[in-house]
């Protein structure tokens, strides 16, 4: 579920994987901005054969991103896992971080397991928070920093 993305949009795809999620983005919208974020380098070699023209930045969280223009909005399919074990700290990462990288009235959305336990996270960092969907495994929640 992708939220509609208005023209000339900056978009942060995070943890960006092969690009799926930058792709959609890009066919919904030709005209919007794209970084996308992984941690893997195979991965972002990947995402630049599904998304050509975005930008690619190699780094383990947002901290790679150093001091660039803010994004309007920030997408996310979250690592929850290191090798089996459950590890929720990309996730508490990404909702603490995003503010600074959120233009005024960005938003979050992040698509995360159901027992991530995302909404109470969203709720708890966010002015505005609201679940776009579930479904038996995952959740999509939207944040707006207060």
């Amino acid at each position: 579920m992708l939220p509609d993305v208005a023209a000339g949009t900056r978009v942060l795809d995070f943890g960006c994987g092969a690009g799926v999620i930058a792709r959609a983005v890009r066919e919904r919208q030709p005209d919007a901005p794209l970084t996308l974020l992984d941690i893997d380098a195979v991965a972002l070699h990947a995402a630049r054969q599904n998304v050509p023209d975005a930008e690619l930045v190699l780094s383990d969280g947002l901290d790679g991103l150093g001091t660039r223009e803010r994004f309007g909005l920030i997408l996310s399919n979250p690592p929850l896992h290191r090798g089996k074990d459950e590890d929720f700290g990309m996730l508490d990462a990404l909702v603490a971080g995003t503010k600074q990288y959120l233009k005024l009235r960005g938003t979050l959305v992040a698509v995360t397991q159901r027992t991530a336990g995302i909404g109470k996270l969203f709720k708890t960092a966010f002015g505005h928070s609201d679940m776009l969907l579930e479904t038996t495994q995952f959740q999509v929640w939207s944040g707006t920093p207060k």
